[in-house]
């Protein structure tokens, strides 16, 4: 599977790393950029979504909190590593049955991540 930018289907802007250099990277959502590595994302054989920059995956956090942000964390086989890719083009956690996206003030949807 080839690496691409992963991006939102509501906004249009990609998900990219905040620190690139900090072992707890948190996502977050910037204007799409093709040679940036650190928005480039694949899924791996466990629906893992891999970035390209680090080698690392996009983690929803181990506790099903609905307002926590996703960080990118060293790869495993944790359901909460696994997001799957709907028809509406929307990124469903595996554990959590959230889906990635921006949280809105008010709004209770199941929706976690970026600032």
């Amino acid at each position: 599977l080839e690496f691409k930018p992963l991006r939102s289907p509501t906004s249009g802007l990609c998900a990219d790393l905040k620190e690139l250099q900090d072992p707890l990277t948190q996502i977050l959502l910037e204007t799409c950029d093709p040679a940036a590595r650190s928005q480039q994302w694949k899924h791996d054989s466990l629906g893992c979504l891999v970035n390209r920059h680090t080698n690392k995956c996009l983690e929803a956090g181990v506790d099903g909190n609905l307002w926590d942000k996703a960080f990118n964390w060293s790869c495993h086989d944790g359901l909460h590593q696994r997001w799957e890719k709907t028809l509406q083009n929307k990124h469903l956690n595996k554990a959590y049955t959230m889906y990635l996206g921006v949280a809105y003030c008010g709004n209770t949807s199941k929706t976690r991540w970026l600032e």
